[in-house]
């Protein structure tokens, strides 16, 4: 296909024949909010940035879900959640 384009076309020395896209799997970050004098045992939140990272991921699924209203059309309420835990997983530890 190459020859046909009519122009010499030569192979670059040192350059990769396939590129492999890496992957990036996200690790959530929980940080302990400040202690109080008081005898509150702080719980762990997640950062705004994850949290802002997981509703993306949602709304990404459900514009999947949108756009191929057949495929999850007789599906349950179970397997729905499944489609949005396989998203997840996908970027989360």
């Amino acid at each position: 296909m190459a020859a046909s384009i009519g122009y010499p076309i030569r192979r670059r020395e040192g350059a990769a024949t396939t590129y492999v896209v890496p992957v990036q799997r996200r690790t959530p970050k929980f940080a302990a909010p400040p202690a109080s004098p008081s005898s509150f045992k702080p719980e762990p939140v997640l950062a705004m940035d994850e949290y802002e990272n997981i509703l993306n991921i949602m709304r990404s699924m459900v514009h999947v879900m949108e756009r191929s209203a057949n495929a999850f059309e007789h599906i349950g309420e179970e397997d729905l959640r499944s489609h949005f835990v396989v998203q997840l997983n996908g970027q989360y530890e």
